[in-house]
């Protein structure tokens, strides 16, 4: 039997602030979106961007209580979840059809790639040449 795969991981900017909603049971989800830039030069020799908008939704209470601590509008992030499709009928009957990446409980993962103040912990050093994903430790993930 194949095993099937459904993983996406993303490295760009936040695009708005994120937004919490907090159901009976007191879980709560967080919902924001991402930037991320593809950038290649043109026939002309000019560097251009493409920018695609990714909407990513949190299911996880560890991972949402560090979004509500360190994720804003513009801040950098890594991101690892999964590929999310929604569809569903308006009262009018008119389908919808959502694509969301999901962090889910327990799998996913959201790392700000911040520079942190000097009082807080310091595991990425920006400064060198050095992958941050090398220097990270187990409080930067979320289990």
């Amino acid at each position: 039997m194949a095993t099937d795969l459904n993983e996406v991981v993303l490295m760009g900017n936040i695009g708005q602030d994120p937004e919490f909603h907090t159901f009976k049971s007191g879980d709560r989800v967080a919902k924001f979106s991402v930037a991320t830039n593809v950038n290649y030069k043109d026939k002309q020799g000019e560097w251009q961007s493409i920018t695609t908008w990714h909407n990513v939704v949190c299911f996880d209470q560890i991972v949402n209580d560090r979004i509500e601590r360190e994720v804003h509008k513009g801040v950098r992030v890594y991101i690892k979840g999964a590929i999310k499709n929604s569809v569903w009928e308006t009262d009018s009957g008119e389908k919808r059809y959502k694509t969301e990446v999901e962090i889910p409980k327990y799998k996913g993962m959201l790392i700000s790639l911040e520079k942190k103040e000097a009082k807080a912990d310091t595991s990425f050093n920006h400064g060198s040449n050095k992958d941050p994903m090398d220097t990270l430790d187990d409080s930067d993930i979320a289990w």
